[in-house]
């Protein structure tokens, strides 16, 4: 394993995705890179450049990139583009509602990625 895509969404929790991209690259000595699919803005700029801050003090080679379009569809491209190994996301523990949503960022992610993909359980926010 060399690459891993780790996929955030900045409105939820991450951590527990950042944890698991460290565990991971840490034993298999793979390189991270943190994407988020949002509109460029300079408060996503510099929440990214934290988060690469905190993978790279961890000592994990990481690089990031904010993507614009339709979420999953800019994931799994951007998997394709680097032949990530891994990709990681979030999933808020609505399985069956994940599951069967059209259209669902997730969903499109484990149906048209073409490698595997690494549901991480973060908790759901208090004021969903």
């Amino acid at each position: 394993m060399k690459t891993l895509l780790v996929s955030l969404d900045l409105k939820h929790d991450h951590q527990p995705l950042l944890d698991q991209a460290i565990t991971l690259a840490k034993a298999y000595s793979a390189e991270v890179l943190l994407v988020t699919v949002a509109d460029e803005d300079e408060a996503v700029r510099s929440r990214m450049e934290l988060l690469l801050a905190e993978l790279t003090d961890e000592g994990v080679i990481t690089n990031m990139e904010l993507l614009q379009g339709k979420p999953g569809e800019q994931v799994v491209a951007k998997g394709n583009e680097i032949d990530a190994d891994m990709i990681i996301i979030g999933h808020h523990g609505n399985s069956s509602v994940f599951d069967t949503l059209a259209g669902s960022a997730g969903q499109d992610i484990m149906q048209h990625a073409g490698r595997p993909v690494l549901l991480v359980p973060v908790p759901k926010d208090s004021d969903s």
